[in-house]
């Protein structure tokens, strides 16, 4: 009896991680690209006064959206600095897990993005979409600060 080789025809194992690094970069520059366009906006926006008066408000509540989260991720970028004795480069992270995180990310930040883009268009005051809009970009805040503190807090066995 002939043997078949089906090894030629089998497919290649998919991969299912990836390095934390190259993740952890990707996940800093999402929210650092979308940060300054969103207070960019604002900014140019205060400037041409649009606001009526009302800054104040539209400042604190972009930084009440964004500030928790880009300070969890300073915090950790310069702990992991400062941690002796690892081998980040080697690191390895679940695919999924990182899909998952730069996706809740993703959303969160095109949502507050497109709230304040599309602000010329609104029917009502800005500052009653600004209300209307932490209804549900509150909880969803709390999602993705939670999904960005286990993807920097993964532990070495993780990764």
């Amino acid at each position: 009896m002939a043997s078949v080789d089906v090894s030629a025809n089998a497919t290649p194992p998919r991969k299912t991680r990836m390095n934390y690094l190259f993740a952890r970069t990707i996940v800093i520059s999402v929210w650092l690209f979308f940060s300054l366009v969103i207070f960019g906006t604002i900014l140019l926006q205060d400037l041409n006064s649009r606001f009526s008066g009302d800054e104040y408000l539209v400042w604190n509540w972009a930084i009440a959206l964004l500030g928790p989260n880009l300070g969890l991720i300073v915090t950790f970028v310069v702990s992991e600095h400062y941690v002796k004795g690892t081998d980040r480069e080697r690191y390895n992270i679940a695919i999924f897990r990182f899909f998952v995180v730069l996706g809740f990310n993703l959303i969160y930040l095109l949502s507050i993005s497109g709230l304040i883009i599309f602000e010329p268009f609104y029917q009502k005051s800005f500052l009653v979409v600004m209300d209307e809009s932490s209804v549900w970009l509150a909880p969803l805040a709390t999602v993705v600060t939670s999904s960005v503190a286990l993807f920097f807090v993964t532990s070495k066995e993780e990764r």
